[in-house]
Formats: structure tokens, sequence, C-alpha cells
């Protein structure tokens, strides 16, 4: 793998990672505005960015373990 595509994950993690930061902010405000009430729709794009995060760590593994 090129270090410049592994750059590009990096910041693509990095993104996501972010990304679920605010999720997690969105859906904390918004059980507090609905006195308690889950938004299932925020829930899963948190996990999803999540999954996706973990990902591509694996990959950058996958990129180190073969750089040696």
């Amino acid at each position: 793998m090129d270090s410049l595509v592994a750059v590009a994950i990096h910041d693509a993690k990095n993104s996501l990672n972010a990304l679920g930061v605010w999720l997690a902010q969105a859906r904390e405000e918004f059980a507090t505005q609905t006195g308690g009430a889950q938004s299932p729709a925020l829930h899963q794009a948190e996990a999803l960015a999540d999954r996706l995060s973990s990902q591509l760590v694996e990959l950058l593994a996958l990129y180190r373990a073969g750089e040696g």
C-alpha cells in the first residue's frame, strides 16, 4: 500500500472519530431536549462511524505490518 493511501486512510479515520464524537453529543442533546427519549437513527449512525473507524484501524495495521 502506498504511503499516500495510508495517510488518506489515517485522515479518514480521524474524521470518522470526530463524527462519532459529534453524533454522541447530538444523541445526548436529543435526549435532554426530549425528556430522555432515544434516537435510533443517531445511535445507528454513531455505531456505523465506530465500525468504519475500526475497519480503517485494521487497514492501517495491515499497512504497518507490510512495511515491516
